[in-house]
């Protein structure tokens, strides 16, 4: 049975087609996010995909991604089936697959932080607890947003130290005092935030940088953890970019809150296809 599995964030959307066990194809594209992107967008964006399956017509496509939760999936749906009308499709959220991809059938605590980010309890099959996520406005702590937010700030406060805001200013010449009006009327604020992340990690050991990573760190501990405290002896694991390049300050903050068990999985792809082949056959 060929089988087509996509893991989507907001930047990017891994797919793989699998025969049985075997990888056939792999390739990634841009994110696909049926919460903030147009249905014509979505459309486009399938519509490369489906040109680079070329002539492999796969059975099922199981699409995992972010902002695929209710009227929005519905959507993404609708494109995909339009699109490969002889295919089962099964849209679901990135954390499902988070989830699956990494508990491998157990019990754990599932973190995405990327782009945006999450959180729930999972019994390695389904999503047993979690709480809403709100987005880039309301929400995405500890994300790449999140960090691209609190950075910005700081650069237009003057928070940052003459030396950080030179290189700061050599970095991204195109924030200027027009900028703030052209990223609000962007319609894609999210993944521009974002963009400011790497700086980040190039001056992670800056007072202020270090200053905002813990405020961060914070920030997804008390929203998206604290109501886990007393699971404490279960696995933690993350994926999403923002996660994988902190791994020794989250591995160190959570610990302290008490989760010795802290893994990280950057993409998690090849994992969930292996959560498919042995499941799906049971």
């Amino acid at each position: 049975m060929i089988k087509a599995l996509v893991d989507s964030g907001s930047t990017k959307s891994d797919w793989l087609v699998l025969n049985g066990s075997e990888t056939i194809l792999q390739f990634e594209l841009a994110g696909l996010n049926p919460m903030t992107q147009s249905k014509s967008n979505l459309l486009s964006q399938i519509e490369m995909a489906k040109n680079k399956l070329q002539f492999i017509h796969p059975e099922s496509i199981t699409f995992y991604g972010a902002g695929c939760k209710d009227i929005a999936s519905q959507v993404l749906f609708t494109i995909l089936q339009e699109l490969f009308p002889s295919s089962k499709i099964e849209v679901y959220s990135d954390l499902l697959a988070a989830a699956r991809a990494n508990c491998d059938g157990n019990e754990g605590i599932v973190c995405i932080m990327g782009t945006g980010s999450h959180s729930c309890l999972s019994d390695g099959h389904q999503i047993i607890h979690e709480k809403p996520g709100l987005g880039y406005l309301l929400g995405d702590e500890g994300s790449g947003n999140h960090f691209g937010r609190l950075l910005l700030r700081s650069y237009f406060y003057k928070y940052l130290s003459p030396e950080l805001c030179q290189d700061f200013q050599n970095n991204f010449p195109q924030v200027t005092d027009n900028y703030l009006g052209q990223l609000y009327s962007s319609n894609k604020v999210s993944a521009e935030l974002a963009s400011f992340f790497p700086f980040i990690v190039q001056h992670i050991t800056d007072p202020t940088i270090i200053d905002i990573i813990k405020e961060c760190l914070d920030a997804f501990y008390r929203h998206r953890i604290n109501q886990y405290q007393d699971q404490n002896q279960l696995p933690v694991y993350f994926t999403g970019s923002v996660a994988f390049a902190l791994q020794n300050q989250i591995e160190t903050y959570f610990a302290f809150k008490g989760f010795h068990r802290v893994f990280f999985n950057k993409k998690p792809l090849l994992k969930l296809a292996e959560y498919h082949y042995k499941y799906d056959r049971n």
